[in-house]
């Protein structure tokens, strides 16, 4: 029996050899996740679940520095309407002051509330690739 076998070994190594290359080929293709480097760190190859995490965090980071900017310019707008309503009127608007302040205000507490939660997210995702 094994000399029988030996014999078709010997003739068939062409097509063994296809038939293992072919079976490996089929393993790898449906064990193996594709993989690519990472947006944070290039040395981590990450799959496509985590690249979509990865640059959900950078679009809603953006985002968010979007509206920081937003805020920004209605405050300067704010300030030039009210420094053109002075000059040309010659007289203070208090209502107009008033507005100002509690513009001032809000921006900065709306900026630094932003700020806060995204030092926390960058805490908390420093904990998680920590743990």
């Amino acid at each position: 029996m094994a000399k029988k076998l030996w014999t078709i070994s010997k003739k068939e190594a062409s097509q063994l050899v296809g038939i293992v290359l072919c079976f490996a080929l089929i393993f790898w293709t449906f064990s193996c996740e594709a993989r690519v480097k990472s947006l944070n760190d290039p040395l981590l190859n990450v799959t496509r679940l985590e690249l979509q995490a990865e640059l959900d965090y950078y679009l809603s980071l953006a985002a968010a520095r979007f509206a920081q900017l937003d805020r920004q310019e209605t405050f300067q707008r704010i300030l030039f309407e009210n420094a053109v309503l002075f000059s040309e009127a010659g007289t203070l608007n208090v209502q107009g002051l008033i507005n100002t302040v509690l513009a001032v205000l809000g921006i900065g507490a709306l900026t630094d509330n932003v700020r806060k939660r995204l030092d926390i997210k960058k805490l908390n995702n420093a904990n998680k690739k920590n743990a």
